[in-house]
């Protein structure tokens, strides 16, 4: 039996919006949007540095976005451009990008804590699994 949940789609937006939303209001103050957030994130996984290509295969959005996100980013003094070849630069966090994603980690850990709140022990483990039931499928 298949049951009707393309509303699916909607709700996963939906949540992501939301925290977004209050990722924005933290940003502000340095100068950040959300869009800049998944490439700090990404930052804090990868110390060494990454090309722009390893950055597009991990964020998987567009090339065009990722070069404008990149170069905003370096203006900004959150990351530093290694090299000078137009295809194996590698970016870099710098001292002002720690900062702020110490400031991001600690945002998201509020939002996570205020969704998850709603959940009981037993709910979070069924939507942790089901999460990455989904992750794996895709």
């Amino acid at each position: 039996m298949q049951r009707d949940i393309s509303y699916l789609p909607i709700l996963m937006h939906t949540l992501h919006k939301k925290i977004t939303e209050a990722h924005d209001k933290v940003l502000t103050d340095f100068d950040l949007s959300k869009k800049h957030v998944p490439f700090l994130m990404l930052f804090t996984k990868y110390k060494d540095g990454m090309t722009q290509q390893e950055i597009t295969e991990k964020l998987n959005l567009d090339k065009g976005h990722i070069s404008r996100t990149l170069r905003d980013l370096e203006a900004k003094g959150y990351i530093e451009k290694l090299g000078d070849s137009s295809y194996k630069n590698v970016f870099v966090a710098t001292h002002k990008s720690n900062q702020i994603k110490k400031v991001i980690k600690e945002e998201n850990q509020k939002i996570i804590n205020r969704v998850l709140d709603v959940l009981t022990e037993d709910e979070m483990k069924a939507f942790e699994m089901t999460i990455q039931k989904i992750m794996k499928a895709l």
